[in-house]
This record gives structure tokens, C-alpha cells and sequence, in this order.
């Protein structure tokens, strides 16, 4: 596995009226390089338990960039219902390196 540094995740479903309850998902996540850009997407399978999301975080190549090391922000957002998430555990090629806490605003 390829080491990986990651900062500041936080996860919440937005609950506030007048628009469909969503789970967002931030972070941020050191790149070698400006044209590298953190992706996160479901992973597949899931877990046993409906509660905890996984979700595979990857860094994908775009273009050409100078050789930069720097955090560059990782998001991700679905609809999802008040209490339908308690966790978020974020896997790197297979491996967990965060486990977020899910709030809720309202």
C-alpha cells in the first residue's frame, strides 16, 4: 500500500428545510503534484452495517502540473435521510485511514 496523508475530515447530513437532506463528506489530502486531484466515490461492496458509508478515496492524473506537494480538498455529497448514516470510513486501496463521526444540521 502507498502511503497516504490526509487532514480535517468531517461529515454531516444537512437537514434544514427547503431542500432534500444530503451527506456531505470533506477532507483534504497531500498530492505530489497540481494536475493530482483526490476522488471519493461508494465502495463496492459495502460494509454489514447500513449505518457506516465506505467510501474509496483515489487520486486520479489529469493533464500536466508542476511537481507541488500540497493538501488539495476531497468531497463528496448524496441524499441521504437524518440518521440514516452514524460513520464514514474512508478506504485507501483497500485499507481504512479514517473513520469520520456523521453530524447533523438542521
Amino acid at each position: 500500500m502507498s502511503k497516504i496523508e490526509t487532514i480535517n475530515w468531517h461529515a454531516w447530513i444537512d437537514t434544514q428545510p427547503g431542500a432534500d437532506p444530503k451527506l456531505y463528506v470533506t477532507g483534504e489530502v497531500r498530492t505530489s503534484a497540481l494536475n493530482k486531484f483526490p476522488v471519493l466515490k461508494p465502495a463496492v461492496p459495502q460494509g454489514i452495517n447500513p449505518t457506516i458509508l465506505l467510501l474509496d478515496l483515489s487520486i486520479v492524473e489529469e493533464g500536466v502540473g508542476g511537481q507541488v506537494v500540497t493538501f488539495r480538498p476531497a468531497r463528496y455529497e448524496q441524499r441521504a435521510q437524518s440518521g440514516s448514516y452514524i460513520e464514514v470510513t474512508i478506504l485507501y486501496e483497500g485499507t481504512p485511514i479514517a473513520a469520520i463521526n456523521v453530524e447533523e444540521v438542521s
